[in-house]
Order: structure tokens, then sequence, then C-alpha cells
């Protein structure tokens, strides 16, 4: 869908210049968590609709463009300037999110207010639309409290409260044992991961375009490019490079730790992680956006001292994402398989470990490096600590330790799990012979009439 793709890009474009031009206020962090929960809820409670009903009719087309127009006409308000922003645009801004609200509220009623042709159906639609209509309408009413707010912390503080007051109705529902199958639609899952992983993409995208088009400074002081010349030119290489590799090694760990296949999704084995799954997204994008924007302000000082708010920000961002990611990658086969499949646990646990370690090795930048140092040096670092995540997961993601863990998570045993690698797989107590496939896993006589299931099985697993 054009305008699911076109909502994601305004954000950090938008966000993005907004933070870096105000990063020396004390309210730029509140801006970035503010902005982003809040315009990815909007996002995400589009998503949440296309991912279950398709839109047949004109009327329903027009209502996606006004969605549209008014998230777009939030993100046009985000003004770089901050007096501006205060003045003028902040209260406008909080009207339009509210309107793009107020339609999906208008959505979830129809689906309340419709008639019941299909009743097994329908009274599951309408449970899940009076839910999610009294969760809008406690967000309306929670957004209202900003125009109240005169100072931009204030209204950044509103918007965090919100998302936490839809966050806060989930995990009551999960604390309480309240939510239940009859509240649930079903999703259509490749449709809910391919959107969420543009979304993903295009937040890495604008980071990898705020570095192409950034300035930095090369000393061309001399008449000819001597020592001092060729240095500058050196650290900004560098640290285009760096910026490059690093965002670059986020989008790696981002789709290999993400399996698109839909028997590995979390969204597809348990509605509990697949939710979970999808509230890391918010925590993620936080990231993400942190790194561009930090590339953005730290790349034009590659030979020069950073300013410390820049560092923070970069180091903030990376600490975010990279974990955020290696939780994503255990709610797939669910916390007890991942950390209890026995085979290749020792080697599974420790690649684990050592990569949220290594990730956390982030914090330690500032304290390490010199208050003289200069941009390159930063942005080099954390595209080393990156890479090094991403290495890690390849490891951890090689075909045997896959094929180890989901053999545990499907609760096959391993003689009759058709991917368990070769060497894993106990010796066949059955009198027929064992026939072995190409890929090295082992069907037994007992399962030849499903070898060609085995064999596609193994095909998909390998793609």
């Amino acid at each position: 869908m054009p305008i699911m793709c076109e909502r994601a890009r305004a954000l950090p474009l938008a966000g993005s210049n907004f933070l870096k031009e105000n990063l020396k206020y004390d309210f730029a962090v509140y801006s970035l968590v503010g902005l982003t929960l809040t315009m990815i809820s909007s996002w995400n409670h589009l998503l949440s609709y296309r991912s279950r009903f398709e839109a047949k009719s004109g009327v329903h087309r027009a209502v996606d463009a006004i969605e549209g127009l008014a998230f777009a006409a939030s993100c046009h308000n985000i003004v770089p300037d901050a007096t501006a922003f205060e003045e003028y645009h902040m209260h406008v801004m909080v009207s339009f999110v509210i309107m793009s609200r107020a339609v999906q509220a208008l959505r979830r009623l129809e689906l309340i207010l419709m008639s019941p042709e299909e009743p097994s159906h329908t009274s599951s639609a309408r449970l899940a639309a009076l839910d999610n209509l009294v969760r809008l309408a406690l967000e309306m009413a929670c957004l209202s409290v900003a125009y109240a707010m005169r100072t931009i912390a204030g209204v950044m503080a509103v918007l965090t409260g919100t998302f936490l007051v839809g966050f806060g109705s989930f995990l009551v529902q999960i604390i309480f044992g309240l939510f239940s199958r009859r509240w649930v639609v079903p999703v259509h899952v490749e449709f809910t991961v391919t959107r969420l992983g543009e979304m993903v993409m295009l937040m890495l995208g604008e980071g990898m375009l705020s570095l192409v088009i950034s300035e930095t400074y090369v000393d061309y002081s001399y008449t000819r490019c001597e020592e001092k010349c060729t240095q500058s030119k050196l650290k900004s290489g560098t640290s285009f490079a760096s910026g490059f590799l690093l965002l670059s090694a986020l989008m790696y760990i981002y789709y290999r730790s993400n399996p698109f296949a839909r028997h590995h999704h979390a969204v597809r084995r348990k509605a509990i992680r697949g939710l979970w799954w999808n509230y890391v997204h918010y925590l993620l994008c936080v990231g993400l956006i942190a790194v561009g924007v930090s590339i953005k302000a730290i790349h034009p000082y590659a030979g020069k001292p950073v300013n410390p708010k820049y560092v923070a920000l970069l180091v903030g961002g990376c600490t975010f994402s990279l974990p955020a990611m290696a939780f994503q990658q255990v709610l797939h086969p669910g916390f007890k398989a991942f950390f209890s499949a026995p085979i290749l646990r020792s080697r599974r646990l420790s690649l684990f470990v050592a990569k949220l370690l290594l990730s956390f090795c982030n914090l330690l930048l500032p304290f390490m490096l010199p208050a003289d140092t200069q941009g390159w040096a930063y942005l080099l670092d954390a595209a080393l600590i990156s890479m090094a995540c991403a290495v890690i997961l390849a490891f951890e993601k090689s075909m045997t330790c896959e094929q180890a863990l989901w053999a545990f998570a499907d609760g096959k045993p391993l003689e009759k799990a058709h991917y368990v690698p070769k060497q894993f797989a106990e010796p066949s107590e059955s009198n027929g012979a064992e026939t072995s496939s190409a890929s090295g896993t082992t069907i037994s006589s007992g399962d030849a009439a499903g070898s060609e299931d085995a064999v596609q099985k193994m095909v998909c697993l390998q793609g």
C-alpha cells in the first residue's frame, strides 16, 4: 500500500530535521521519543486495520486518503525552528493527530454496526473493534490534554503519556488474563511482516539519505593537497564509510533476526508473542531514528571534536536498536525453546550473550574515548561494534543451529524431525533402511511416504 509507505517515510524525514536542529535543548530527547511513539502509533492503527480487512469500495479508499492527509499534515507541522513550532505549529500538529485517531475510531464503529451476515466471524470482529474503539477514545482524551500545554516539553510529555496509556491497557489484559480468542481477528501474516519490514527499511533509508546529502569539512587552505588536506579527506572518507557500514549492519541484523517464513514467525506461532514483536518496533524505531540523526550530525565533524550530545544520541540509538532486535529474535521460537533446546544449547546461548554484551559496549564509548575525539572515530567504533554483532548473528543463524532450534520448537522428536542435522539424528530402530536427502537429513523408511514433504520443508527452511 503506497499510503502506508509514504506515512512511514514522513516521520523520520520531519522528525530528524527537528531533532538535529534542536539537539542543544533539553527537550530534544523528549521530542524524539514523543513524536516517534505518536506517529508510529498512528501508522500502527492503520496497519492493524488493513491486515484484517480490505478496502473494496470507493468510500473506504477516500477514508484512506483522508487519514493519510491528516498524518501528512501532522508531520508537515513538525518544523525545525523550535520557536515557530512552539508558537504556531505545535497544537496544529496535535489537532491532526487527533483527527487521524478519529478516522480510525470511525472505522471501528463501522465494524460494530455492520450487519451480521456471518455471525461466527462478525461477533469476533465486533468485540475486537469495540476494544480498539475504547482505546482510541482513551487516546484522544489523553491527546486533548496537550492543548493545555504551552511548552514543547509539556506537549511531548503528553504524547509519550498517551502511548503509555495504550501500552498499559495491553499489559493489563495480559497480566489479568483478559486476552481472549473471542477478541481476536486473524491477521494476514505476510502483509503485517512485510509492512513492518518496509517501515524499518524506510527508517534506515532516511539515515542513509542524510549521510549522502550531508557535508563534511575538508581543509583546502593549502595550494597543494599536502599532509593536512590528505588527513581531512581520509577522515571524511572514513566517516562516510563507517556511517554506511553501521546502517548496513543494522539492516542485516534486523532482516536476519526476523524470519519471513510464515511458519517460523512470532505473529503466526502465538498471538501474545506476535503482539510483543509488534510493540518492540516502537523502541526499535526510536533507536533507528536516533542513529540516523546522529550520523547526520556527526559526519560534518569528521575531522573536528564533536558535541557530546551528538555522541550521546549515537550511543543511545545503537544501544536501543541492537538489544531490541535481539529480543525479537527470541520471540519467534519462544523463550522456552530458545533457551532450552538441548542441541547446541551452549553454543547458541554463548553467542547470544556475547552479542548482547557487545551491543551494550556502545555505552562505554563516551568514557573510553577522550573529549576531543573527532567524529570519524565515534562512527568507526559504532560501526565496528554493529558489524561484530552482525558476524555473531551469522554464526547464530547457521544451518545446524537453526535446524536444531526449530526441531525443538516444533516439538518433534529428533528421529522424526525431517530437518534435524544428520550428525545429531539418533539411529533409527526400525528394520527399514534410511534414505539420505541431498541436504544431509535422514528419512526413515516409515516416513518414506512423506519424503516429498520432507524435501519441501528443507527447501522452505533453506530459502
